[in-house]
């Protein structure tokens, strides 16, 4: 029997029973579309990372006070102090005592470091234009966290050494936090009380960071000395961030820095009060929990195509019990055993083939509607989901392997019908 009849055969049974054919296809659509999506939010996952990975300096190491309890964001601009983008680590602040110069002074005296510098954290009223908002200030030494995290400009200029009473504010905090547009050379006033001195000053805005959707955005940039003026400890630090020569160096680095951290300040291992956090850990974290995800939704997707097979195969075996007698008469009149494997094989095929072409289009659609649904992604940002041409082809050719796996016991069993047993059934 020539292939061309064969698959007319193969059709005509498929259109024969067209709601029992439909109940079957409709397995093999979910899974396909359920694979389909969930390798295009895989895509989209990698892909944010990689860009996450590519903006990360790889060679800073930050050091926070504080024991870490789990570690759920990767550090990125700022590190510890100035926010940043992807994930931090939790910390846990009891019986910590603060970092301090002395602790910068033992971290200057390693090999292969090139910049050493501290940060305090503070939160404060900003008063601009009749308006308030609680804010969160950074207070840096401008060269060396300049130098550290090259921080891009939008408009104006970055902090430099001479500057007292001025700030550099991020893109949020310019555009969005009030009412009216922060711009170049106005005006905010800070009425604050989380400092040990009530801080009461106005500053000029000298520069605005570009848009970096982190914890950047909304953070401002002050000179490091105006809070010391202001807090309990002159010599007290919220994080210090490190910037090595080479980012080949990190790894070997953070355990000499944990060593002479813990001799300096007389610790034992078990009594450390400060935590080190880098890039590269938190890049593999991450990449371990999106591992973990994608494998969590490849199961899901798994099952249902699992179910569709049962039902492509639980199909296949009740056509071939209908067409019994059928398959009787075509060998009776010459039908070889190989006709009536192919055309059950076909039909088979012919169902994954149809649910893998529907499952592709629900698949790209659920892609398409994905990043429109607003939801968030580990260390911040929207869930996107990332469709390929080659999805199509491999979504289509699941579904045909499924289809033509799931009928092949089916097949067999019709082939080797005997003619007179065929032709004697009822």
């Amino acid at each position: 029997m020539k292939f061309s009849k064969s698959l007319k055969f193969s059709i005509n049974s498929l259109l024969h029973s067209q709601l029992r054919s439909w109940l079957t296809i409709i397995g093999i659509v979910i899974g396909v579309a359920a694979v389909i999506s969930i390798i295009s939010i895989s895509n989209g996952m990698q892909q944010d990372l990689d860009n996450r990975i590519s903006s990360l300096d790889l060679d800073i190491i930050t050091i926070t006070p504080g024991a870490a309890s789990a570690t759920t964001r990767m550090p990125g601009m700022g590190g510890g102090g100035g926010g940043g983008s992807g994930s931090s680590t939790t910390i846990s602040d009891t019986d910590a005592d603060n970092l301090t110069k002395k602790d910068i002074l033992t971290l200057r005296k390693i090999d292969n470091i090139k910049l050493v510098t501290g940060t305090i954290i503070s939160k404060e009223d900003v008063y601009y234009q009749g308006q308030l908002a609680k804010l969160t200030f950074t207070g840096i030494e401008p060269m060396e966290y300049n130098e550290i995290y090259t921080p891009e400009i939008s408009s104006g200029r970055l902090l430099g050494s001479g500057d007292k009473l001025a700030v550099v504010i991020g893109s949020n905090v310019a555009k969005t936090i009030f009412k009216n547009e922060i711009g170049i050379n106005r005006i905010i006033n800070i009425e604050g009380g989380s400092l040990i001195e009530p801080l009461s000053k106005s500053f000029r805005v000298v520069g605005i960071l570009k848009t970096t959707g982190s914890r950047v955005d909304d953070n401002i940039l002050i000179p490091i000395d105006i809070l010391r003026e202001y807090a309990e400890n002159e010599d007290s630090m919220d994080s210090i961030i490190v910037k090595t020569d080479n980012s080949e160096y990190v790894n070997e680095l953070v355990k000499i820095i944990e060593t002479d951290l813990l001799r300096s300040r007389r610790l034992t291992v078990s009594e450390k009060d400060f935590t080190i956090v880098t890039a590269q850990s938190s890049v593999e974290r991450i990449t371990d929990i999106t591992d973990s995800m994608s494998l969590f939704l490849g199961a899901i997707a798994a099952v249902s195509l699992i179910v569709g097979a049962v039902g492509i195969a639980n199909t296949m075996f009740t056509s071939v019990l209908e067409k019994t007698k059928e398959i009787g008469i075509m060998k009776s009149i010459g039908a070889t055993n190989k006709d009536i494997l192919t055309i059950f094989i076909l039909n088979a095929a012919l169902f994954g083939f149809v649910g893998g072409v529907i499952g592709v289009f629900l698949g790209a659609m659920v892609s398409a509607l994905i990043p429109l649904m607003g939801l968030s992604i580990i260390g911040g940002g929207s869930m996107k989901a990332v469709f390929t041409i080659d999805l199509i082809f491999y979504g289509i050719a699941l579904a045909m392997v499924i289809g033509t796996f799931s009928g092949l016991i089916p097949a067999i069993r019709a082939s080797k019908l005997k003619p007179i047993d065929a032709l004697r059934y009822e």
